[in-house]
């Protein structure tokens, strides 16, 4: 347990401060919006970093190396730090005007990015079941290993890296300035998704009731719903696998909705249910969660072959643990969300 704690600590502080420094350009284009861009800062700063990183190694100038890191955080710090003095930003005056938002925004994140490094904790493994851990792993070596920008490709000798893989440059940024090893990095990165995404969410819907008239109080009302809603609820199939075991329906309405392993009578696509109304309060099928991601089943009327629809939702990404690039991008493209939000504002 200690040493997650001071794993999350490390990456929590390098994040912190990168998102500090992001408040002074957040504040220039998010200034329409009620708290001026301040859910959005942790993203900013380290898409600002990462750009730099990438960029800065692309083009000769910055080392791929933990010096090459540095320079790029520095660059964010400094240049935040420079806007601010600009801007006539006064750090005492502005911490008595946000510190509420800015401490519930901290709080949400910190329980949501330490919370979830605990349950990694109960299973670090990087292992294939049920993801692409060992993709997303090789990624990540692919880029600490490589001398130079664009990195290499771990599986072709010679080659670079043919994938959108600008998520695994920020993994490998954070992992050499918090000075954690990568396979205690892969296990931060999605806590860390998790958590931004949570804020990020958050400030949406708390811009979105403050920009309509809403008090405080109703601000954090919509803005916690917005975090819920997109980052922690998932699909209604949980309620089927419980009315499935407890029997709370007919058997004929779940032959009827035609989803693998919760049929009764039929077998669909050949693979039958079990445990039709054996009781209990969690079901007895292996990783029974997984069929809340792929509950539409296509089913050819000529050929009677069958097709799963993959409709993953951000939670089960973020409890199955997988670092792919359609989860890590969540709170970047909140950013972008939030960004036409303060242009229609302005």
């Amino acid at each position: 347990m200690i040493d997650i704690l001071m794993a999350c600590a490390k990456w929590w502080l390098v994040v912190a401060l990168l998102g500090a420094a992001a408040i002074p350009v957040a504040g220039r284009l998010f200034g329409a919006l009620p708290d001026r861009g301040l859910a959005f800062a942790r993203p900013l700063g380290l898409l600002g970093a990462g750009l730099i990183y990438w960029l800065g190694g692309m083009a000769g100038l910055l080392p791929n190396s933990r010096l090459g890191a540095l320079a790029a955080a520095l660059a964010v710090l400094g240049g935040g730090f420079w806007l601010g003095r600009r801007d006539g930003l006064q750090p005492a005056a502005w911490w008595r005007e946000n510190r509420r938002l800015l401490l519930g925004y901290e709080l949400l994140f910190v329980l949501a990015f330490v919370g979830w490094a605990i349950y990694r904790g109960f299973n670090p493994n990087i292992e294939t079941a049920g993801g692409e851990k060992y993709m997303e792993m090789a990624f990540i070596s692919g880029i600490l290993e490589s001398p130079a920008f664009p990195p290499l490709d771990p599986w072709l000798s010679g080659g670079t890296i043919s994938y959108y893989y600008f998520g695994y440059v920020i993994a490998a940024l954070l992992t050499r300035l918090a000075f954690v090893p990568r396979f205690e990095a892969f296990n931060l990165i999605v806590p860390m998704t998790l958590g931004l995404t949570l804020v990020a969410a958050c400030g949406l819907g708390w811009n979105l009731a403050g920009l309509a008239g809403a008090g405080r109080r109703a601000r954090w009302a919509c803005g916690l719903l917005g975090g819920l809603v997109l980052a922690l609820m998932g699909s209604l199939e949980g309620f089927l696998e419980l009315a499935y075991i407890r029997a709370w329906l007919p058997a004929r309405v779940f032959d009827g909705l035609a989803i693998k392993n919760l049929g009764v009578a039929t077998a669909v696509c050949g693979e039958p249910g079990s445990g039709y109304g054996a009781g209990g309060w969690v079901p007895g099928r292996f990783i029974w969660w997984w069929r809340g991601s792929r509950v539409i089943t296509d089913i050819d009327p000529l050929s009677g072959g069958c097709r799963e629809v993959i409709h993953e939702f951000p939670f089960f990404s973020f409890m199955l643990a997988d670092a792919h690039p359609h989860v890590m991008t969540l709170p970047y493209a909140l950013l972008v969300l939030a960004l036409a939000l303060a242009v229609m504002a302005g």
